[in-house]
């Protein structure tokens, strides 16, 4: 039971693109609710007998207030709601009240029909129908107290008092990955860590020498960030085998509101967030913050004077690390679900050199990706072609190729989620045997990367799963077993999953279908 135990962990991944729509205006939000008020007044209106439902129809009513409230929902989940609930604290009390009103109302109305008090004549269908009704209200009113008006407070917590509008967005990435770590805990929680890689950031001389000792930890430890040439990419850990649900991600808000350098570069022209995330149940490696994911490709016998540039795919230069071959790659850094069981065999065959503080098996992640983009990079530099080498990371098939060849070698049940800043609006997701899961829903322009739904629900009402265990090859049954994701920030406006690229361990395509697209039937009320 324990080895069971020991295996489940949480991932989590939030892919977007930058957002600068202004935000909502109060008058578009407030009036719908009090009108989502009086419906429901309206339905609870009584006769005679002054009883609920003694001479309305109380359906009509409740599906129009239902739908009401979704509306407004789906208002304050996007960026311009998210944008006015952290400007305007006069909107957020107004909606507050409004909402007791709603609760009041729904909380009489469904005591009503317990106790019978329905229209003479209803039957059974139509009572059910009601009380699904009554449901749905409770669902909607408590996302909107919940999850839309906590996003605000939580986005205000981190900044630690109203952010700028630049950084809201951000923000907003960071909270989502933090709530999701949330209700992922139940799954582990000897450790939590997440790292925020803002791509356009970009530090100047000042700036990255009074943070000097930050960007050179070579355990990726808490605080520490990396300067990537086309971004910073910042991590914040915290780890303890005792604690109770929330403290992980009570420590990793109090890191991220301290970080100046991160609310520094949150505000950067055209900065794009993307953030990568889990938390652990330690099985390989002791309980520390060296273990703790995520763990980034730094090679502790390289030389910084060995370091180069490359170009990434969007402009600007890629600062990688130079690995002992002499090759050069990006900033990596991976999360893992489950055992990675050859890794020790694959750090002797590899002759892959790691801290001595890091003993979990999710370092041979990154460090394999680290040899597979090496290897690609030393083929184009033996060409001579210094263009060649510039596109060596310039499109995603040199990442999904990469990234194939170090997944497939290893053994055991995996889920494992990649960020490379060559490629810095993508992030590679893997899932292969059995014990592991991986969803990716859609929100706006975002996807959400979870490895339960319960993860994805406060913002995605949609997703896809990832199959680790189906062979799509029958004549390859172990070669084209596990499933592997690129999910890049969406082209347009909103992201579609069935844009997705997805392809079995063999490369074989695997399009997403429209009916693969499933649709939630938990809610976080349900959740919570």
């Amino acid at each position: 039971m324990l080895g069971t135990l020991a295996d489940v962990c949480g991932i989590v991944a939030v892919i977007g693109r930058r957002d600068d729509r202004v935000a909502l205006e109060a008058s578009t939000v407030v009036p719908r609710l009090h009108d989502a008020a009086d419906r429901l007044a309206a339905a609870a209106s009584g006769g005679s007998s002054g009883t609920p439902f003694d001479r309305h129809d109380p359906l009509d009513q409740l599906e129009a207030a239902s739908a009401v409230l979704h509306e407004v929902d789906e208002a304050l989940r996007s960026l311009p709601g998210v944008r006015l609930l952290v400007s305007d604290a006069k909107c957020v009390l107004d909606i507050e009240t409004a909402l007791a009103t709603v609760d009041e109302l729904i909380a009489d109305i469904d005591s009503a029909v317990d106790a019978g008090d329905v229209l003479p004549g209803d039957e059974g269908a139509r009572i059910e129908r009601i009380n699904a009704c009554l449901s749905e209200l409770a669902d909607h009113a408590f996302a909107l107290r919940r999850d839309r008006l906590r996003m605000a407070r939580e986005v205000i917590g981190l900044w630690g008092g109203t952010p700028p509008a630049a950084a809201v967005g951000g923000l907003w990435s960071i909270q989502v990955a933090l709530s999701a770590l949330d209700r992922l805990e139940v799954r582990g929680r000897d450790s939590a860590g997440l790292q925020v890689f803002v791509h356009g950031a970009r530090l100047d001389a000042g700036v990255g020498g009074a943070n000097g000792g930050r960007l050179t930890d070579p355990l990726f430890g808490a605080g520490a960030a990396r300067d990537t040439g086309n971004g910073l990419a910042f991590v914040y850990k915290t780890a303890s085998e005792i604690g109770e649900l929330g403290d992980n991600t009570t420590a990793l808000r109090s890191q991220i509101r301290q970080d100046s350098l991160l609310r520094w570069a949150l505000c950067a022209d055209g900065a794009e967030t993307v953030v990568l995330g889990h938390t652990r149940w330690a099985s390989i490696g002791i309980v520390s913050v060296p273990n703790t994911h995520p763990l980034d490709a730094w090679d502790p016998s390289a030389s910084g004077a060995d370091v180069a540039h490359i170009s990434d795919p969007n402009g600007g230069d890629v600062a990688p690390f130079s690995d002992s071959n002499g090759g050069d790659v990006p900033h990596i850094a991976a999360v893992l679900n489950g055992d990675v069981d050859n890794y020790a065999d694959l750090i002797a065959q590899r002759r892959i050199q790691i801290a001595p503080e890091i003993t979990t098996d999710a370092k041979v992640i990154p460090m394999m990706l680290r040899q597979a983009l090496s290897a690609s990079s030393n083929v184009e530099r033996s060409t001579g072609n210094s263009e060649q080498l510039r596109q060596a990371f310039a499109g995603s098939e040199q990442l999904r190729q990469a990234f194939a060849d170090a997944v497939s070698s290893f053994e055991g049940s995996v889920a494992i989620a990649a960020h490379v800043s060559a490629m810095p609006d993508v992030v590679a997701l893997a899932l292969r045997g059995s014990g592991q899961a991986l969803y990716v829903g859609a929100t706006g322009p975002s996807y959400v990367v979870a490895s339960e739904p319960y993860g994805l629900v406060e913002e995605c009402r949609q997703y896809v799963r990832l199959d680790g265990e189906t062979p799509s090859d029958p004549a390859n049954p172990v070669g084209s077993r596990g499933q592997i994701m690129l999910v890049g920030a969406p082209a347009g406006a909103a992201a579609e999953l069935t844009a997705l690229r997805r392809l079995s361990y063999d490369g074989t395509a695997l399009p997403v279908e429209a009916g693969d697209v499933v649709t939630a039937e938990v809610t976080t009320r349900d959740i919570d």
